[in-house]
């Protein structure tokens, strides 16, 4: 499954349904939170960005079964975390992205990130096995 919105984030929006502490129950996304809660425990992973960070989740308490990853990094580098939800991996203040490479046995998640000196660093941020 793929949105713009994440469902859970450590970025400085929030997870969905608390997005930016705002007044109105649309503006906190409240309507994402619904929609991708429809696929918890029917879609293996939810792919997100709009978070200037690199984030993966495990699945989460309320969200059984889903795995949510967050790419928002390639254009953008947002500050660090301000929640404290678990994360598998999670990058904040570089430029990057997730590669995702999907075999029969397995889907794994991929992040690539850039230093200030310019190297690049590939490393696994996850991997979800059929069951």
């Amino acid at each position: 499954m793929l949105g713009h919105h994440p469902l859970f984030s450590n970025g400085k929006h929030g997870d969905a349904g608390e997005y930016d502490d705002l007044p109105l129950t649309f503006q906190k996304g409240g309507a994402v939170r619904d929609l991708y809660g429809a696929a918890c425990g029917v879609a293996d992973v939810i792919l997100s960005g709009h978070v200037h960070a690199l984030e993966v989740f495990a699945p989460q308490p309320g969200c059984a079964g889903m795995w949510t990853a967050v790419s928002g990094a390639a254009g953008e580098v947002g500050d660090g975390p301000v929640g404290v939800r678990p994360a598998a991996f999670a990058a904040y203040g570089q430029p990057g992205f997730l590669r995702l490479e999907i075999t029969p046995d397995a889907l794994t998640v991929w992040a690539y990130t850039v230093a200030e000196d310019g190297v690049v660093t590939a490393r696994e941020a996850a991997r979800l096995r059929r069951g």
